[in-house]
């Protein structure tokens, strides 16, 4: 129950790697909001790598598996997000006014009612992604810049 990890502060580092997160209730990593804006204030990246995600929820706001907050930077990569939900977006992640980075990661069977696998929203955000599979409803975003690339496939894409 509750959140598995929570990363606060704006010097923290963290590298999360080969870690299996099920049956978090408010989201199962929860980056905290930083300060300012991760473009000019040089926000550190959190990586998160090798892990999975399943069956982890958020009953009341954004990101089952994972919630970005305001002013950060996350880089998840060789991952697998399964049965995670939120009550608003981004069912297995969700960046707001952050930037996030989902690579060689596979997404399946996550819902949110707006991005049922990702979602990143605000002016001030940026959601890249590359080689990853998605059998999710759409990726959401809204504002800011989205960068597909290749190798990104999936039904909803």
């Amino acid at each position: 129950p509750g959140t598995h990890i929570f990363i606060s502060g704006e010097d923290s580092e963290t590298t999360i790697s080969g870690f299996r997160f099920r049956g978090a209730t408010e989201s199962a990593v929860v980056i905290a909001d930083g300060t300012g804006s991760w473009r000019t204030d040089g926000a550190r990246e959190q990586t998160i790598g090798d892990s999975s995600f399943a069956d982890n929820q958020n009953y009341w706001h954004n990101g089952g598996a994972i919630q970005a907050g305001v002013a950060t930077s996350t880089y998840i990569a060789n991952s697998y997000f399964e049965g995670n939900t939120a009550a608003r977006m981004g069912g297995a992640v969700s960046g707001e006014s952050s930037k996030v980075s989902v690579l060689d990661s596979t997404f399946s069977s996550n819902s949110a009612p707006v991005g049922g696998a990702l979602s990143s929203n605000q002016v001030d955000s940026i959601l890249i992604l590359a080689g990853n599979s998605f059998d999710d409803k759409p990726v959401t975003f809204e504002a800011g810049q989205y960068v597909l690339r290749a190798g990104d496939v999936g039904d909803s894409m």
